[in-house]
C-alpha cells in the first residue's frame, strides 16, 4: 500500500512539473508549481523527514510561491490579460532536460539506498536546532543578512517612483 501512495504523489509531481513546463499562462504555472511542492512534501512526510516537509510548505509554499503568485497578480498587465510565455529554444531545453534526466537516472540507478535500521534514525528537532546555532552559525547568519537585503531592496524598489511614472500616472 505505501509504493501505491509514493507512486501517486510522485506522478502527481512530475505530471504538476510538464504542467509548468507546458503552459503559457503565468498562473496556471504558478498553480502547477503548488502541485508540485506539495506533492514534494508529502514524498518528504513518507521518507520519514517531516522537518524537511514542514520546512517545504512553511518557505517554498508559504512564501516564495505567494510571492511569485502575488507578483503575477499585480503586474500592470496582469489586470488587462493574462500573461503568458512563448520560448522559442523549445530544442535546447528539451536536450538539457533530457541529459541532465539521464545523468540523475544513472546516478540514482548505481546509489545503495538500503540502510540498517537501527543506523539510520531521523535527526531530532533538538539537535538540528543545535547544530544550526553551533557549527553552521555563520552560515545561519549570512543567511539572515542575505534574506534582509532583499527585504529592503524590494521595499525601495516598491516605493520608488521615478518622473516619468509620476507624471504619466497624472495624464
Amino acid at each position: 500500500m505505501g509504493i501505491y501512495v509514493w507512486l501517486f504523489f510522485a506522478l502527481m509531481a512530475v505530471i504538476g512539473a510538464i504542467t509548468m513546463l507546458f503552459t503559457r499562462n503565468l498562473m496556471y504555472a504558478a498553480l502547477s508549481l503548488l502541485v508540485v511542492l506539495l506533492s514534494v512534501a508529502a514524498l518528504y512526510v513518507l521518507a520519514n523527514a517531516e522537518f524537511l516537509a514542514v520546512t517545504q510548505i512553511l518557505i517554498y509554499i508559504g512564501a516564495v510561491l505567494v510571492l511569485l503568485v502575488l507578483g503575477i497578480m499585480l503586474t500592470p498587465r496582469a489586470a488587462s490579460q493574462p500573461p503568458t510565455v512563448t520560448s522559442y529554444q523549445w530544442a535546447m531545453g528539451l536536450f538539457l532536460a533530457g541529459s541532465v534526466g539521464f545523468f540523475l537516472t544513472k546516478i540514482i540507478a548505481q546509489a545503495d539506498f538500503i540502510q540498517d535500521k537501527e543506523t539510520a534514525r531521523p535527526a531530532p528537532l533538538q539537535e538540528i536546532g543545535t547544530r544550526l546555532i553551533t557549527e553552521h552559525l555563520l552560515t545561519f547568519e549570512v543567511a539572515g543578512v542575505l534574506l534582509l537585503v532583499a527585504l529592503v531592496g524590494a521595499a525601495a524598489l516598491a516605493t520608488y517612483k521615478s518622473k516619468a511614472t509620476q507624471t504619466a500616472d497624472f495624464d
